[in-house]
C-alpha cells in the first residue's frame, strides 16, 4: 500500500492527515495521475502526491481509510 495526499507544489512534505488516503502498490502512479488530471479536490498550486511508506505508517496516516482505485480502467472511490 501507498499513501497520496494533497500538498502545495514544491513542499511535497507539508501534506495534511485529512488529505491522504491509502491506494494499492500495483496501481497508485496511474490514480495519482487521474486525480491530478481530474484537478480532484485541488486548490491552486497543490498536487497529488505519492508517497511509499511501511505498513504501520499508512495504517496510522491515511486516516479517512477512503480507498482509491482503478478496474476496468476507471477511477473508483471507497471507503473500508
Amino acid at each position: 500500500m501507498k499513501v497520496l495526499a494533497i500538498a502545495p507544489v514544491g513542499a511535497e512534505f507539508l501534506y495534511t492527515l485529512s488529505s491522504a488516503h491509502a491506494v494499492p502498490s500495483s496501481s497508485a502512479e496511474k490514480i495519482r495521475s487521474a486525480l491530478n488530471a481530474a484537478r480532484f479536490r485541488l486548490r491552486d498550486g497543490e498536487t497529488w502526491h505519492l508517497y511509499d511508506l511501511s505498513p504501520f505508517e499508512v495504517e496510522t496516516t491515511a486516516a479517512t481509510y477512503q480507498r482509491f482505485y482503478i478496474r476496468s480502467g476507471r477511477l473508483f472511490e471507497g471507503r473500508n
